[in-house]
């Protein structure tokens, strides 16, 4: 009889590919993560931020809505992010469900920058009002 695979080996299986794109408008910068953050992709999203903080937007915001994992190596990328986020810049981050929402709130990060359940949520608190975020260029 063979044995089935633990939950883990099933999620890395069903999991998304590992993506980072960033769209720019007015100000606004969107960090959008799918797939799993860990210890192995944490080097591809550590550079992307990088690059987007090399012209510091007004407004940042990591949009983890498709992240089906949340390791220590990303958390510690998001709370160096907002380290870089220096005032009056704002920062936030999108995250919902067991895979993200809980293990920030579980070690605490919610108390140290705000985490919102979708990114109209995060654009309409960070963007003073509003979720205008039409014509935003990928990269």
């Amino acid at each position: 009889m063979q044995e089935a695979p633990d939950s883990g080996e099933r999620d890395r299986n069903l999991s998304e590919p590992f993506k980072v794109s960033v769209s720019r408008s007015d100000g606004l910068a969107v960090v959008a993560v799918s797939g799993m953050v860990d210890i192995q992709t944490a080097p591809l999203l550590t550079e992307k931020i990088i690059e987007t903080l090399a012209e510091p937007p007004a407004v940042l915001v990591m949009d983890l809505s498709k992240v089906d994992f949340l390791g220590s190596a990303g958390m510690t990328i998001l709370v160096a992010a907002h380290k870089q986020c220096i005032p009056p810049a704002r920062f936030g981050v999108v995250a919902t469900g067991r895979y993200t929402a809980r293990p920030l709130h579980l070690v605490g990060l919610d108390a140290l920058f705000s985490v919102y359940p979708s990114l109209s949520d995060a654009l309409i608190d960070l963007n003073d009002g509003t979720d205008n975020f039409a014509g935003h260029v990928a990269s």
